[in-house]
């Protein structure tokens, strides 16, 4: 598989997480269209905006297929992002500290001292993080049992 392919299929999941997003805010009366959604692959951007299956995309699986229909229908609309403001780097990609440092401020995080750890610690709020994790755990699970029925429902013989 071709790197764009790679790309292609990673886009395709990402998408299945946002639909997902999306119905969840739906139940809430919240209702997006036009939702952005930012690559830095253009070859797996042209492959999912082009409704036309070529020869050369043929033996990715149809469930991946899953984004060209949310993009034909305006949906989810793709952006190129250049490589250097690549935010998920930061969580795939060994950087050096200056670089780290960059895309931790851009997605709006800060990095805690030993101490400001120390501190939190020793609160008795750790009990009620660990709680709120195993709740975020159980949504995580659900979600992603979600995404793959969604993906799958465009495999030929699973409906």
């Amino acid at each position: 598989m071709s790197s764009a392919e790679a790309e292609y299929v990673a886009l395709s999941a990402s998408c299945a997480q946002v639909m997902w997003m999306r119905t969840q805010l739906q139940d809430y009366g919240f209702n997006y269209n036009k939702i952005p959604l930012y690559c830095d692959s253009q070859s797996a951007i042209t492959i999912s905006c082009n409704p036309v299956q070529h020869s050369r995309t043929k033996h990715i699986h149809t469930r991946y297929h899953f984004i060209k229909e949310h993009v034909e229908n305006g949906i989810i609309e793709l952006y190129f992002v250049r490589t250097e403001y690549q935010l998920a780097d930061m969580f795939t990609k060994a950087l050096l500290e200056e670089r780290f440092q960059y895309l931790v401020r851009r997605i709006g995080m800060r990095c805690l001292t030993p101490a400001e750890l120390e501190y939190i610690g020793g609160s008795t709020a750790v009990g009620d993080l660990a709680e709120d994790l195993y709740e975020i755990k159980l949504v995580v699970n659900w979600k992603e049992r979600w995404c793959d029925s969604m993906l799958n429902q465009n495999v030929p013989g699973n409906k």
